[in-house]
């Protein structure tokens, strides 16, 4: 079928490299007769040459109370294929276009490994792992108190073709089957978009307003193993989708995970707290010239935050500027200096 467009808008129209991967995956279909048809590999090829985001991505492990572990992707993966307009997909982010897992992907896999835990336990071990379901994962009557975030590629995630080769069409077909599958039908090879082997995602939960940060921790625990032991996504059974965890990704996202946090409590601190930080966390020589610029200065808050952290933190620092202030003009007049403001600023600095 031939559409009709006018010059002006074709000319307008960006190639495959240029469109987001997650519009070209999920949006993008040619329309064409049984005779232009595209094969499945030239499809599956241009999946995987959509743009995407080039930049760091900031998880959501950045966001308070979650708890969070890097896992490596031990297999190809493959989540929500047949949710495109093509006959084959994969889930991408809408934005970002890399590929993502859906949070509720995530959740079920968790729930599904700790509801085999409960099937197969008895006693007391199988009323506390009922409990457990119900308090992460929410019953008939309540909801569950973990949030389970979708999973996002800890660098890069590099999408490959794949292929699935069906070698008895006929003896498939569901109009006129052969009784028997023999060996002189035609191959007929499907291909399709993966995520490569090798790429790190990040697992992020964190409680609800009716949560805490140990169940959390304990429903991320359960994720692990289920990631590790049942995987993810479609084939399984074939070795697909199957994680292991990276212990330095893992130290990494925990790292920055605790700079984040402090970024967003710094956020709300006072000129006087950011300050008071600064200076305790300055050593040596770089803690005299950062003192010096405050006393130059005339900005009050930041001058108290200096006399309060030298009669604190720093009081070895101001012993040792007063003791050596008695052969050393100069650093004699940063002593009366600091004196002097920490009189007028009503602050005690023996």
């Amino acid at each position: 079928m031939s559409v009709f467009l006018p010059n002006g808008i074709k000319q307008c129209l960006p190639n495959d490299q240029e469109i987001n991967a997650s519009l070209l995956i999920t949006k993008y279909a040619e329309v064409k007769t049984e005779a232009e048809k595209e094969d499945s590999a030239k499809i599956a090829a241009r999946s995987c040459t959509g743009k995407t985001f080039s930049g760091k991505i900031l998880g959501y492990s950045c966001l308070p109370r979650a708890s969070a572990v890097a896992m490596k992707l031990m297999g190809r993966l493959i989540v929500d294929q047949s949710g495109g307009v093509q006959e084959s997909n994969l889930c991408l982010h809408p934005h970002f276009g890399v590929p993502m897992i859906p949070g509720s992907a995530v959740k079920g896999a968790a729930r599904h490994w700790l509801w085999e835990q409960w099937n197969e336990a008895e006693g007391a071990e199988k009323e506390n792992l009922e409990n457990e379901l119900l308090n992460i994962f929410g019953g008939a009557e309540n909801a569950g108190k973990v949030s389970f975030l979708p999973a996002l590629p800890y660098g890069c995630a590099p999408l490959e073709i794949d292929v699935l080769t069906c070698h008895h069409m006929d003896y498939y077909s569901p109009t006129q089957p052969k009784e028997r599958a023999t060996d002189d039908e035609n191959p007929n090879p499907q291909f399709f978009p993966v995520v490569k082997a090798g790429a790190i995602f990040e697992f992020v939960v964190m409680p609800t307003v009716r949560g805490t940060e140990v169940l959390a921790e304990k429903a991320l625990g359960y994720l692990k193993i289920a990631l590790e032991i049942n995987g993810i996504g479609a084939k399984t059974s074939a070795g697909y989708g199957w994680f292991e965890e990276d212990r330095a990704a893992t130290k990494s996202l925990k790292t920055e995970q605790k700079r984040a946090a402090e970024k967003i409590q710094q956020a709300s601190m006072s000129p006087l707290e950011l300050t008071k930080i600064e200076l305790v966390e300055t050593e040596g020589t770089g803690f005299g010239e950062a003192a010096l610029r405050i006393i130059k200065s005339e900005a009050t808050e930041k001058q108290r935050a200096l006399i309060q952290v030298l009669g604190a933190e720093k009081c070895e620092e101001w012993k040792s500027w007063k003791k050596r202030a008695r052969t050393k003009p100069k650093l004699q007049e940063r002593v009366e200096k600091v004196l002097a403001l920490a009189a007028e600023l009503g602050e005690e600095l023996i």
